[in-house]
């Protein structure tokens, strides 16, 4: 999509609100942290937030930081 001068974004909700900042677990599954490299040097935006979720309700919280080793 970016290549065709479209905006692209990935939204990636932590269901947790104790993190400090967000990274792929690239040892668990490196194809897709290989595509989530890819995709953010060719432009892809990426939106993390933290998620409570209550029996009720789930909402946004913070916006988590990217890992410095993710970008």
């Amino acid at each position: 999509m970016v290549i065709k001068g479209h905006r692209a974004a990935m939204l990636y909700l932590v269901n947790r609100t104790d993190c400090e900042r967000f990274a792929i677990a690239g040892d668990i599954n490196k194809e897709h942290r290989m595509n989530f490299v890819k995709a953010t040097h060719g432009g892809v935006e990426i939106h993390c937030y933290g998620t409570p979720i209550s029996p009720t309700e789930a909402a946004l919280s913070r916006q988590l930081p990217l890992s410095q080793n993710e970008k």
